[in-house]
């Protein structure tokens, strides 16, 4: 219960995103594994594509804190403090302990630190979750870029919740933020290195494509499909009209970028947008069972422990998966063996660690109010 006297929100979890984080984190984990010369062209293109599987997180995601937190701030009381400190503990327990790993144990996929003092910046700012506004902290101890971004939305979320009411004004903030992406963000990333003199354009390139700004595209999806679904539009509700309407859109989306010849990584991240937008809608409005939904569920339950735990064990098998380039059976094997490990200790974690300290968290809240 809480000082209104009514009880504390519990929000519902909707199972068809389970299983679509459980793609996501194979895409992603794809994307991060060593891509041999000898290997399949498929399989380079599956590799080379698979981070726009952080896309559909970020769109998951604020389409699901948009739907639990304004749920729960229609009954909590100091419902602000609620939130953020509901959002701590999802997050930092695991986050930390992370970070303590990768300060003695970096990986090939952090950007490193250079002094002490250096590394005491990038700390601070992966403790505070600000580490995603430093072009140069950015990846710096561990590659959490992820978690930056998502910590900053969340940050601003009790914000975009008070302005944000209607369909309207999500449709008006989704074309907005595309407009900035398209036209504004690489500007403004220019004058942010300007700020911190960066010298090096693969650290640029590398902060233009990874920094909130352009993700803001993402979380502005998650934010009008919220709205979506909780119209009256019946538009979206016929099941033949949707799949027929959002097939030509995105086919329609795809012929445009191919005659323009616009085929650049900017829109086809647009493209990967919209592909995701109308996927994550059917999902909610039309669930229905998968091949392997069990199996994909538990991984997108285990999602944030898998992204971060990946990390840690592919230090230690890259150098033999690079070795195999004449044993493709054998580097399939082991990548294979590398990800069903990546899982069994991300069970563990999320058991272990996510769950408990979010019980916790919980618990305190129930206490404290």
């Amino acid at each position: 219960m809480n000082l209104s006297g009514k009880p504390l929100a519990k929000t519902e979890r909707f199972i068809g995103f389970d299983y679509l984080r459980g793609i996501a984190v194979i895409l992603v984990f794809l994307s991060h594994i060593p891509v041999l010369d000898s290997m399949p062209y498929w399989f380079k293109r599956v590799s080379e594509t698979g981070s726009c599987g952080v896309q559909l997180f970020f769109i998951i995601s604020a389409f699901v804190l948009m739907h639990s937190t304004t749920k729960r701030f229609s009954l909590e009381h100091h419902r602000i403090k609620i939130y953020y400190f509901r959002r701590f503990m999802r997050i930092a327990p695991l986050y930390y302990f992370c970070l303590l790993y990768f300060t003695f144990f970096p990986s090939l996929f952090s950007q490193g630190w250079d002094n002490i003092s250096s590394y005491s910046t990038a700390l601070l700012l992966n403790i505070l979750f600000l580490h995603d506004l430093s072009p140069i902290h950015i990846n710096s101890i561990m590659p959490g870029w992820t978690i930056g971004v998502e910590m900053t939305f969340s940050l601003f979320l009790p914000i975009i919740i008070f302005y944000i009411k209607s369909i309207k004004s999500a449709t008006v903030l989704f074309i907005g933020s595309i407009f900035f992406y398209l036209f504004l963000s690489n500007r403004y990333v220019y004058y942010l290195g300007q700020l911190f003199n960066l010298e090096s354009y693969s650290v640029f390139r590398i902060y233009t494509n990874l920094w909130i700004g352009k993700n803001t595209l993402l979380f502005s999806s998650g934010i009008l499909l919220y709205f979506i679904v909780n119209s009256n539009l019946t538009f979206f509700k016929n099941k033949s009209l949707f799949i027929s309407s959002s097939s030509l859109a995105i086919s329609v989306t795809l012929y445009i970028l191919h005659i323009l010849k616009f085929f650049n990584s900017k829109l086809l991240y647009l493209h990967y947008t919209f592909i995701f937008f109308f996927l994550v809608l059917g999902v909610y409005l039309f669930p229905r069972k998968l091949v392997a939904q069990k199996i994909l569920c538990t991984l997108g339950k285990c999602c944030f422990s898998m992204y971060l735990i990946q990390f840690a064990v592919f230090e230690i098998f890259h150098t033999d998966l690079t070795a195999m380039t004449d044993h493709l059976f054998l580097y399939y094997s082991t990548a294979f063996g590398i990800f069903f490990l990546t899982f069994l200790l991300s069970y563990f974690s999320f058991n272990m660690i996510e769950k408990k300290f979010i019980k916790l968290g919980e618990h305190l809240i129930n206490k404290l109010s």
